[in-house]
């Protein structure tokens, strides 16, 4: 960011389950303990990581299915959903050692597919996002709660969020990803 130089590191092509499905650079982040940058290639069940000083590029077959948009918790473990698996999946990298934890569907019939993680900075805690159905669900059938706890539990205006979601037709879990993101960066929703 000081220099504004940008440089271009390659990456392994190995790694594809099938023809169709070419290996795709789909998440980033930043191991907090080393600088060293990981990533994950859908369709090809692997992760990377990026040698922060010497840029040297290793890849991993991963136990699981679809990884997805992954990230570090401040002790430098990395969460990963596995979005083929229903798993939300724990790397410690200085042993290689992965922990699954399987996630609860919503009906016996279901499979939750987590596609993106984030870990709460302050106290660690791990959230799954599944494209956000549930709380897109939960807001349409019940408006008026969900308001409510918009209300209550991150000090957004009645009147804002019956707007964005009346009028401006805004998905519930937008509202609320939005309002949440603002509370913790300490701004009005």
């Amino acid at each position: 960011p000081k220099t504004k130089q940008t440089e271009l590191v390659d990456l392994p092509k190995a790694g594809k389950r099938a023809e169709w499905e070419p290996p795709v650079l789909y998440g980033l982040d930043v191991n907090p303990t080393d600088g060293s940058v990981w990533y994950s290639k859908l369709y090809a069940d692997r992760i990377g990581r990026i040698d922060a000083k010497t840029r040297e590029v290793r890849e991993f077959d991963v136990p699981l299915v679809g990884p997805r948009r992954m990230r570090f918790g401040r002790d430098g473990m990395l969460w990963i959903p596995a979005f083929g698996d229903g798993t939300l999946v724990r790397l410690d990298p200085a042993t290689m050692k992965y922990d699954a934890f399987p996630l609860p569907a919503l009906s016996p019939e279901d499979v939750e597919m987590p596609y993106a993680v984030a870990v709460e900075p302050r106290s660690g805690d791990v959230w799954v996002d599944a494209q956000l159905a549930d709380m897109n669900q939960y807001g349409a059938r019940y408006r008026d709660p969900f308001i409510d706890e918009m209300v209550r539990y991150h000090a957004a205006p009645r009147d804002l969020v019956t707007d964005l979601l009346v009028n401006r037709r805004w998905a519930p879990g937008d509202i609320y990803f939005a309002c949440a993101i603002a509370q913790v960066i300490g701004r009005p929703c």
